[in-house]
C-alpha cells in the first residue's frame, strides 16, 4: 500500500520548521519560520497576507502534501522570525485571483 509523504511541516514549542520531499535541502540547512497559519476562510487568507505584508514578513504558502524540492521554497533561512508559513491544509474552499484588478 502506498503511504502518502509526512506533512512537510513540523513544529515544537517556539518554531516551524518546512522540509522537502528528501528530507533536507540542498545547503543542508533547516528552513525555519517562527509563525505558522491555517486560514480556513478567504477573510482569514487575506488577514494573514495582510499581516505578513504590515510587518516584513515573507510568505510561503504550503499544502499538506506540497513537497517542494529547491530551496527557492524557503522564505527566509536566515531570518525565520521574519517569515509566516500559510498552510492551505485546513482552507474550506477554492481560491480564484481577479487578474484585472491586481
Amino acid at each position: 500500500h502506498a503511504m502518502p509523504p509526512p506533512n512537510p511541516i513540523q513544529c515544537n514549542a517556539t518554531s516551524c520548521t518546512l522540509h522537502n520531499a528528501y528530507g533536507v535541502w540542498g545547503d543542508r540547512r533547516d528552513c525555519g519560520s517562527s509563525k505558522l497559519v491555517y486560514p480556513t476562510t478567504e477573510e482569514e487568507l487575506r488577514l494573514a497576507v495582510a499581516n505578513a505584508n504590515q510587518n516584513n514578513l515573507k510568505i510561503k504558502v504550503v499544502t499538506k502534501f506540497s513537497h517542494t524540492i529547491p530551496k527557492l521554497a524557503c522564505p527566509s533561512s536566515e531570518q525565520p522570525s521574519k517569515t509566516v508559513l500559510i498552510s492551505t491544509e485546513h482552507y474550506g474552499s477554492s481560491i480564484e485571483i481577479d487578474k484585472v484588478k491586481m
